[in-house]
């Protein structure tokens, strides 16, 4: 790669935690992941038009028990808290030294929160998600846990590469010496399920190009080399290079859709039309990456959050067409690794998902290649990668 690309430091992974459909814990999910295990079932109390039944069944990848009956955030913090105390007790964190704590950033990687999805006020979301996320977060664990300004990363999935872009600028400047990342998400509300069928997005009888809605809560902590070196912890992965980039033609608001003589552009058909520009954009993204990590050559597992939609498959074909050769991706010696064909789509908890993938791959000494690539794209053409390679 003849690119010039700055290279920042590089951050430290030195604790997982997981809450998901295939594991109550990190160990067990990304364990699951490697068997090839899933647990499918139904979305509780939402059917479908069957043309033989009138009526079938929503696929879907509940985290049984735990969330049934609660929605949107109280659905996140049952499944946050699960993945902080797994974390907690991963990395044998101190949870009486209130000092550790408030030099320690919590960041939320959460889905872009739109009227039409949650009908929340989109003029009050942060405050709303400090008074209803990070307040009973903090209360349940009884930990000071503290979320900087512009610590809520609501794009969806590629919000931890976004987010991980930012730490690794910011940290050592900052008066915080690590950073946990919590992505988590659910696509199993009435309101989300609904909308995934009108959009004939979901996976049934008439779409077999569809996605199974899932929900997870995934996290890791991250430390720079000063902070690894005071605290004498055993680093799981190191963050070698990420990169962000926006999607630039968005979707508008039906709402401001110009013309009322001009045909409305639904999300399915714009997502559709999109799909070749966000994998080229996906292409840059990950070759910005792979330069700021320093790597000349890559080889070893990638990452990728195709659910079985068209749109992400046409976008990850045209990114890989377009990596192959010159970008110094050796595909015949990679290996590509689909969580979602375990826990189906979860949403804003994929990169931090595929962080803890990575890192467990190094841990259990299993992965492919001294290297792994994570791929992101979010629902509104968003695009993200992070390149990770083992602690030693």
């Amino acid at each position: 790669m003849s690119q010039n690309h700055d290279q920042l430091a590089p951050l430290w992974v030195t604790g997982l935690g997981m809450m998901s459909c295939v594991g109550y814990g990190v160990k067990n999910s990304c364990a699951s992941v490697r068997c090839g295990i899933s647990r499918f079932g139904s979305v509780p109390g939402i059917t479908t038009y069957d043309p033989d039944e009138m009526s079938a069944p929503i696929p879907g990848a509940p985290a049984h028990t735990l969330t049934q009956g609660y929605v949107q955030n109280a659905a996140w913090l049952r499944l946050a808290r699960i993945a902080m105390k797994d974390l907690i007790a991963y990395a044998k964190l101190p949870t009486r030294d209130h000092a550790f704590w408030r030099q320690t950033a919590l960041i939320w990687i959460l889905p872009e929160i739109t009227y039409e999805r949650f009908n929340w006020p989109e003029d009050q979301v942060d405050n709303l998600l400090r008074e209803y996320c990070l307040k009973p977060l903090c209360e349940s664990l009884d930990l000071p846990l503290s979320t900087p300004a512009q610590g809520f990363v609501r794009i969806g999935h590629a919000g931890a590469a976004h987010a991980m872009r930012i730490i690794q600028r910011s940290l050592e400047a900052s008066p915080y010496e690590r950073a946990i990342l919590l992505g988590v998400d659910s696509y199993l509300d009435y309101l989300c399920v609904t909308q995934l069928d009108e959009e004939a997005r979901l996976l049934t009888a008439e779409n077999a190009a569809g996605m199974i809605p899932g929900e997870a809560a995934a996290c890791v902590l991250v430390e720079t080399s000063r902070s690894v070196q005071t605290r004498t912890s055993s680093p799981e992965s190191k963050i070698m290079g990420a990169s962000f980039k926006p999607f630039p033609d968005k979707l508008e608001a039906e709402s401001e859709q110009a013309d009322e003589s001009e045909e409305v552009v639904t999300p399915a058909v714009w997502r559709m039309t999109k799909a070749g520009e966000m994998g080229m954009l996906l292409a840059e993204a990950v070759t910005e990456a792979i330069a700021s990590a320093g790597v000349s050559s890559f080889h070893g597992d990638v990452v990728i959050d195709v659910n079985g939609e068209n749109w992400r498959s046409m976008a990850w074909g045209t990114a890989k067409s377009r990596l192959a050769g010159p970008s110094g991706i050796n595909w015949e010696a990679s290996n590509e690794i689909v969580p979602m064909s375990s826990w189906g789509d979860i949403g804003a908890a994929t990169g931090v998902a595929g962080l803890c993938i990575a890192s467990r791959s190094y841990a259990r000494q299993y992965a492919s290649g001294p290297y792994t690539l994570i791929c992101s794209i979010s629902e509104n053409g968003d695009v993200g990668a992070m390149v990770v390679s083992k602690s030693r």
